[in-house]
C-alpha cells in the first residue's frame, strides 16, 4: 500500500517540476500561448524560406526593370592576316581597250593590312518593347504571390502552434485530473485499510479498492506520456530541441471565460475571401492573365536604338604609336524587328495558357465550395463544443456534490463502496469532458481563423 502511495507522490512531483503548478527548474522554458507564437514565428524555417522568396521576387523585378535602361559594352578585336585577299581589275580576257587592264597587274592586287586592331564602344536601348512592358505586370504579381506565401505560412504556423498548445494543455489537464483521482482513491483506500484493521469492513472492500487504484496506474502513465509528447510537438513547431524542458504558464481554465464572449462573433457565416489557398489561386489567375498579355505581345514589332563608336588600327607593321593608322568610326541607328512567322509557337502557347486558366477557374470554384463546407462544419463543431462545455460544467458541479455526499454516506456506514467509486468515476469523467469541451471549442476557433485567413 505504501509503495503505491509513494509512486503516486513521486509521479506528481515529477510532473509538477516538468509542467505547470510546481517549482520551475533553472533550465526549463516557461511559455504562454502568445510567447509560443512569437517564438515560433522568429525561428520558423518555412517563414525564413518565404522571406527569401520575397527577396528573390523583388530582385527578379529589378532585373526586368533593368532591361529598359541602356546596355553599354566595350569590346576589342585583333586580327593578324596570314594571307591577304586579292582584288582584280579590268576584264578577264585582257582587253587592251580597258584602261584598268593596262594599269593594274593581271594577277590581282593584295588588299588589307597584316595587323588589324579594333576597340569599340556600343550602346543599345529598347524604345518600343511591348513584351517587356507586359513582363512588369508578371513581376508585380510574382512579388504579391511571394508575400501571400509568407502570409499563408504565418497563418498556418500560428494555427498549428495554437492547436499544439491547446493539445498540451489538454494533456496536462487530463494528467492532473487522473492524478487528483488517484490521490483521492489512495486516501479512501487508506481509510478502508484502517477500518479493515479494526474489523469494521470486509476484506472484499479493501481488495476492490486496491484493484481500483492499480487499474488507474496505466491510465496515469499513458496520460503522462501524452503530455510529454504534446510538449515535444509544440517544441518541434517552434523549431526547438524536443528534449527542451517546457513549462506552460497557462491552463485550459484560463480559456473558459472566452467561450460565451466568442460564441456570437464566430457562429455567423464568415468571409472566405482572405483564405490563403483561395488567394493563391486568385493570384495564379492574375499571373496567367498577365502571362497571356505578355504572350500576345510576341506578335508586336519592337524598336531599338543602337550607337557604336570605334577606333580601328590597320598596318603591316605593328606600331601602335603611329597616329595616322588609327581611324575613328561612329554610327547611330534604329533597329526594327517585325515578327512574321514563328512556326505557330505563339498561337499554340496562347491556347495552352487559356486552357490552364480555365482549369484554375474550375479549381477555384471547387476549392470555394470545399471551404464553405469546412466553414459550416467548424461552426457546427463550435456550437457543439459550447453546448458540451455548459453540460460538462453542470455535470462537474453535480459530480462534486455527489462525491461529497457519497463520501459522507460511506463514512457513516449508510453508503456502499460501489456508490463511492461510481461518484469518483463520475467526477473524473465530467472533469475530462469539461477539459475536452474547452479544447474542442478553442480548436474550432483556430480552425475558423485559419479558414478565413485571420
Amino acid at each position: 500500500m505504501m509503495n503505491i502511495r509513494r509512486l503516486a507522490i513521486m509521479a506528481c512531483l515529477a510532473f509538477a517540476c516538468a509542467g505547470r503548478g510546481g517549482a520551475q527548474s533553472n533550465d526549463s522554458l516557461s511559455l504562454s500561448l502568445g510567447e509560443a507564437l512569437d517564438l515560433a514565428e522568429k525561428q520558423s524555417l518555412s517563414l525564413r524560406s518565404a522571406d527569401l522568396g520575397i527577396a528573390k521576387a523583388k530582385m527578379d523585378r529589378r532585373v526586368s526593370l533593368a532591361n529598359f535602361f541602356p546596355t553599354v559594352g566595350l569590346n576589342g578585336k585583333y586580327d593578324y592576316t596570314i594571307k591577304k585577299p586579292k582584288v582584280y581589275f579590268g576584264s578577264e580576257d585582257g582587253d587592251a581597250t580597258d584602261p584598268m587592264s593596262t594599269m593594274m597587274p593581271s594577277d590581282g592586287v593584295e588588299m588589307g593590312q597584316k595587323h588589324n586592331l579594333t576597340a569599340a564602344l556600343s550602346v543599345s536601348m529598347p524604345l518600343i518593347a511591348p513584351q517587356l512592358w507586359a513582363s512588369l505586370e508578371l513581376d508585380k504579381v510574382a512579388v504579391e504571390t511571394a508575400l501571400e506565401k509568407l502570409r499563408a505560412g504565418q497563418i498556418t504556423l500560428r494555427s498549428e502552434v495554437r492547436k499544439a498548445y491547446m493539445g498540451a494543455l489538454l494533456a496536462e489537464e487530463s494528467y492532473r485530473v487522473l492524478m487528483a483521482s488517484l490521490e483521492n482513491m489512495i486516501q479512501n483506500r487508506d481509510n478502508i485499510a484502517e477500518k479493515y484493521k479494526r474489523g469494521l469492513v470486509a476484506e472484499y472492500e479493501l481488495i476492490r479498492m486496491n484493484v481500483q487504484v492499480q487499474n488507474l496506474q496505466p491510465n496515469l502513465i499513458q496520460a503522462e506520456q501524452q503530455a510529454r509528447l504534446a510538449k515535444m510537438k509544440l517544441l518541434v513547431l517552434m523549431n526547438m530541441e524536443p528534449t527542451t524542458r517546457l513549462r506552460l504558464s497557462e491552463s485550459l481554465g484560463d480559456y473558459e471565460g472566452r467561450i460565451d464572449s466568442l460564441a456570437l462573433s464566430y457562429t455567423q457565416v464568415g468571409d472566405l475571401s482572405a483564405n490563403p489557398n483561395l488567394r493563391s489561386l486568385d493570384l495564379g489567375l492574375r499571373q496567367l492573365t498577365a502571362g497571356l498579355q505578355a504572350k500576345r505581345m510576341e506578335y508586336y514589332p519592337t524598336l531599338g536604338l543602337d550607337f557604336n563608336y570605334a577606333y580601328a588600327y590597320a598596318s603591316d607593321y605593328f606600331r601602335l604609336g603611329n597616329s595616322k593608322r588609327w581611324t575613328p568610326t561612329s554610327s547611330i541607328g534604329l533597329v526594327l524587328n517585325v515578327p512574321l512567322y514563328s512556326g505557330g509557337s505563339t498561337r499554340y502557347g496562347l491556347k495552352s495558357m487559356r486552357i490552364q486558366q480555365e482549369a484554375l477557374e474550375v479549381q477555384r470554384e471547387e476549392l470555394k465550395q470545399q471551404l464553405q463546407l469546412q466553414s459550416t462544419s467548424q461552426r457546427d463543431a463550435l456550437r457543439n463544443a459550447t453546448a458540451q462545455y455548459h453540460a460538462s460544467r453542470e455535470a462537474e458541479q453535480g459530480a462534486k456534490r455527489g462525491l461529497e455526499i457519497a463520501t459522507v454516506r460511506y463514512k457513516t456506514g449508510n453508503g456502499t463502496l460501489l456508490e463511492l467509486n461510481d461518484s469518483e468515476l463520475a467526477l473524473r469523467q465530467s472533469q475530462l469532458n469539461l477539459a475536452q469541451a474547452v479544447y474542442n471549442y478553442m480548436v474550432a476557433i483556430y480552425a475558423i481563423d485559419e479558414l478565413e485567413g485571420r
